[in-house]
């Protein structure tokens, strides 16, 4: 590739530059490695594009794909790209140069958003020049010729209200949004153009918070039609819509999954075009508002809602998956609002549309979205409300490992049940999303239940891991014990029925090839002693050898400090069962925790455990705990304002009880002395 980018032949460059993209696009994160290698070769077309602009000569054919390569391996190094800034930034101002072609400049500005997305507020030292030639842009009356240039400078200026900071952002934003409102006021009726306004909006919402309260009345309704207009066609929806959606007064509410199906209705909507995408933003901006507007979006929930689940059948993948994002917002802010009245109403209509969705719909991606948002919804919201809607989903769940959904059978995902055959990525990627929403399905449901469901379905867990295993797949491997580990905070107390079953499991997953599948074998170990509790007591000889044997061979740190997590559980379940004596000096000195700080939740709880049970097994080391906590605590490593209270707790007792070992400790650093002393 990187030959091909020097060639001397413009269709050899033009095609290294797209395969370039694509190995941005597709190979994260290996192909960052290479940024010293790439960039400067970028740098350098950059610059001479700016050399040949200066002295006018036509803008080279192939520049597109070049702007492609260097927005898409730019967008994911985050704060690598930060040495390669100035040289980078130079190049794009020369470029924005206004003499210089409408074309250009909009590239270069599309490049500034993708910049934006990794360096985000790294690059504020070049916003007020950035901001300059945006203005120049965001204006109401333009040539035609610089129309889409207006739009990528809107797209643009979208992009750095979310990645540079709200403290940033705020002096700008009532400008911005009285621009806005301007200009889908007066502005060209277009539906391109529409789109990058509520895109701009939605990336305010994130900044000013609830106060898109004052605001919302002014535009809302006219993202609302965007919603639900289709370019003069009606979109198919039941003549009982009205009475299938109501989120008030709706006690009894039966939906009809068998014919909601649109295979007849193809041909009543074109293929994608500007209204479509018009719609596709209208949709994601409504999400965007639900998620940071808080109560300021309260009275117009019920009507996104309503307007939204219209569009779910539409023909178009990006349209459903839209919709599909947004329902599934609209959900987390009921929740977050208290409105349990309106959560549990948009959950009996939501849940089993969902599972129609995934059972019926044959694109892969559209699948796969909605195993991925249900995952955060789950995870957060108690939104399973009957056993009835517990099976629809378990069975969902269920038939994907087995491959029995429509989007298995099709050509995209090389379906099909020849077991000879090797599965698809698509096939693999379904498997992998239904595996981790399981245990997150079970936190929405009793313990008991979900036991019983688990127990219905962790043998095609085991069944793939050996297939895994046999072919070897680490990526494969580690998801599987992750998803293993989170069932069991699923199954709390239920997850001793299981435990003789999974222990050896967890157990020889620690010795496993891959990193990341032995970091989740160690958490998983954690986590069935934690939840099984006196099942777990006569193990705790041959787990905690298994963990002594890992913490002597491994070598990455975030593996490392599940080890560490792993012990602490032990200790929290059941402190006795832990040869302190021998245990404590190799744990206290792999701490603090490298990378995995989460696990600083179970780390405290361990030290708080021992200072309050075991005291004088661990006064010998109650420096080393107290210097821990105190790193963790002032770097800002603990994962919740709980565990930070607790870390902070345990600080002010050590330094009631023992004050030299304190004053000794906290003297160590000038830095350290002073958080201290201002707890």
């Amino acid at each position: 590739i990187k030959a091909g980018v020097l060639d001397s032949v413009m269709f050899v460059r033009t095609a290294a530059f797209f395969a370039l993209g694509q190995f941005s696009e597709f190979l994260q994160p290996t192909i960052c490695k290479f940024a010293p290698q790439i960039l400067p070769v970028l740098f350098d077309y950059l610059n001479q594009l700016v050399l040949e602009l200066k002295v006018g000569e036509p803008d080279s054919k192939h520049m597109d794909r070049m702007f492609y390569a260097l927005e898409t391996f730019c967008e994911n190094l985050d704060e690598d790209i930060v040495p390669y800034l100035p040289t980078l930034m130079d190049r794009l101002f020369g470029v924005m140069e206004p003499q210089n072609s409408n074309q250009m400049r909009e590239m270069a500005l599309s490049a500034i958003a993708a910049v934006s997305a990794a360096a985000k507020e790294n690059l504020m030292p070049y916003f007020p020049r950035i901001m300059t030639v945006l203005q120049g842009c965001l204006v109401k009356d333009c040539p035609k010729e610089m129309y889409s240039q207006r739009i990528q400078a809107i797209d643009t200026l979208a992009a750095l209200c979310r990645e540079l900071g709200k403290d940033n952002i705020i002096p700008l934003a009532d400008d911005t949004m009285n621009f806005c409102l301007m200009m889908l006021e007066d502005g060209p009726d277009d539906p391109e153009y529409r789109r990058s306004i509520y895109n701009l909006m939605s990336s305010l919402s994130s900044v000013v918070n609830e106060s898109m309260a004052s605001v919302f009345p002014k535009f809302i309704d006219r993202i609302m039609e965007s919603v639900i207009f289709s370019e003069d066609m009606v979109p198919n929806v039941s003549d009982n819509a009205d009475d299938d959606l109501a989120l008030v007064d709706a006690p009894d509410i039966e939906i009809d999954l068998e014919h909601t199906d649109d295979e007849d209705d193809q041909d009543a909507y074109p293929v994608e075009n500007d209204y479509i995408v018009e719609k596709e933003e209208a949709i994601l901006s409504l999400k965007e508002f639900a998620t940071h507007t808080g109560a300021a979006f309260a009275p117009y929930l019920q009507s996104a809602f309503e307007n939204v689940y219209k569009m779910i059948d539409h023909p178009q993948g990006d349209v459903r998956m839209a919709c599909i994002d947004s329902i599934c917002s609209f959900i987390t802010a009921l929740h977050k609002l208290d409105d349990a009245a309106g959560l549990k109403r948009a959950c009996e209509i939501a849940i089993p549309k969902f599972a129609h969705i995934m059972r019926t719909d044959d694109q892969v991606a559209v699948v796969l979205r909605m195993l991925d948002v249900l995952y955060d919804v789950f995870k957060y919201v108690p939104a399973i409300n009957s056993q009835e809607h517990a099976e629809l989903i378990f069975g969902c769940i269920r038939d994907i490992f087995t491959n029995k959904m429509a989007c298995q059978f099709n050509e995209e995902s090389g379906g099909g049940d020849d077991e000879c055959s090797e599965e698809s990525e698509n096939d693999e990627m379904l498997f992998e999303n239904a595996a981790n929403l399981f245990p997150m399905f079970g936190l929405t449901l009793q313990p008991e239940l979900f036991s019983l469901y688990f127990g219905r379905l962790y043998h095609f867990y085991i069944q793939r891991l050996a297939k895994v295993k046999e072919r070897d797949l680490p990526e494969q491997r580690a998801y599987i014990y992750g998803a293993l580990a989170d069932c069991c905070k699923a199954l709390k107390g239920c997850c001793a029925t299981y435990f003789d079953a999974l222990r050896p499991i967890f157990i020889a997953g620690s010795r496993d090839s891959d990193a990341k599948a032995r970091q989740n074998s160690y958490f998983a170990l954690g986590e069935i002693v934690f939840h099984s509790e006196e099942k777990s007591f006569e193990s705790y000889p041959t787990i905690l050898q298994a963990l002594s044997e890992a913490i002597v061979r491994e070598s990455v740190p975030a593996a490392m400090d599940n080890i560490c997590g792993a012990v602490a559980r032990l200790i929290v379940t059941n402190p006795d069962s832990v040869p302190l004596g021998q245990v404590l000096p190799v744990w206290l000195n792999h701490l603090p925790l490298k990378d995995d700080t989460v696990e600083n939740d179970v780390i405290q709880k361990a030290f708080r455990v021992l200072y309050l049970k075991a005291r004088p097994s661990i006064e010998a080391h109650l420096e080393q705990i107290l210097a821990i906590t105190i790193e963790a605590s002032y770097k800002r490593q603990m994962p919740d304002v709980e565990t930070t209270e607790s870390a902070v707790a345990l600080i002010k007792e050590i330094r009631a009880n023992y004050p030299e070992l304190f004053s000794k400790v906290s003297n160590m650093n000038p830095e350290v002395f002073n958080y201290v002393q201002a707890l």
